[in-house]
């Protein structure tokens, strides 16, 4: 049976590209209304105000460039049909079509759709509301949106660069029609999901101890992988494509994560990129 074409790929690029600008309007006019009323009760605002070393701001650009060098080798390796590509990539393909269940797949459709490109771009707009409403700054926010909006561009020209035919239309159980390399949806969920967890560990909201970081840390990195699998188990993307796309994602956040604290230390403010300090 001929699988079902997504939801993604059955809308034309116009009506994507008015959908996203209306999203994005809409979630950019409900950041700013909750940052004016939360200015507007008097509850007092809630920054970061943590003071970040020269190796705290290093060492997170470090790990976006190996991150990116990570990314440049696969483009590399699977532009060439090189070792990394061959290795792996027909292998875990057949493991997965071999071993789908049909109780699973309603499922891991369920999950790969709540994290397609549509899905990460609403959750980002409501946690940057929610954010918005706690610190009254649009600072979280602009973090929230940094890594996956360059990733996101990184994911096009990726995709445009090395035009890469995705497995067998007849294994995939949801058709997507773009390229295969790398997997936009792997990329959106570790960079929204890192960049979020940035927030949550800078303490913009709460002063969170170490176990609660850990926690979340893994949660998140646990909720990606899931992703990644989902992408692997559909057929839709091979094994270096969502290898990819988690490290043009982890490069997204470890660059938010570097341009954050810089931002912030050239302020010389809490709360970072020219917020005010907190109201007494």
């Amino acid at each position: 049976m001929e699988p079902d074409v997504s939801i993604s790929a059955s809308v034309p690029l116009w009506l994507r590209l008015l959908g996203a600008l209306l999203i994005a309007g809409v979630g950019l006019a409900a950041i700013s209304l909750a940052i004016r009323r939360g200015r507007e009760s008097g509850k007092p605002r809630l920054t970061d105000t943590a003071s970040y070393s020269r190796r705290q701001r290093r060492v997170p650009a470090l790990l976006a460039g190996l991150a990116l060098l990570a990314v440049f080798a696969l483009f590399l390796d699977v532009d060439q049909h090189g070792l990394i590509t061959n290795t792996f990539d027909a292998g875990v393909h057949e493991w997965f079509v071999r071993n789908r269940a049909s109780w699973l797949t309603p499922v891991v459709i369920a999950v790969t759709n709540t994290f397609s490109p549509v899905g990460t771009t609403v959750i980002g707009f409501v946690v940057a509301t929610i954010f918005a409403v706690r610190t009254r700054s649009w600072v979280p926010a602009a973090v929230i949106f940094i890594g996956p909006a360059v990733t996101g561009l990184g994911v096009r020209l990726l995709k445009y660069a090395v035009p890469r035919n995705r497995p067998n239309v007849a294994e995939q159980l949801v058709r997507t029609l773009d390229p295969s390399f790398p997997s936009g949806h792997v990329t959106g969920a570790v960079s929204l999901l890192g960049c979020i967890c940035v927030v949550l560990f800078a303490g913009f909201t709460a002063d969170l101890g170490r176990p609660a970081k850990v926690g979340i840390g893994i949660a998140a990195a646990l909720v990606s992988a899931l992703v990644a699998l989902t992408r692997l188990y559909l057929g839709v993307h091979w094994f270096t494509d969502v290898v990819a796309g988690g490290l043009l994602g982890a490069s997204g956040v470890a660059g938010t994560l570097a341009f954050y604290r810089a931002a912030q230390m050239r302020t010389g403010r809490p709360g970072a990129l020219g917020a005010s300090a907190p109201a007494p």
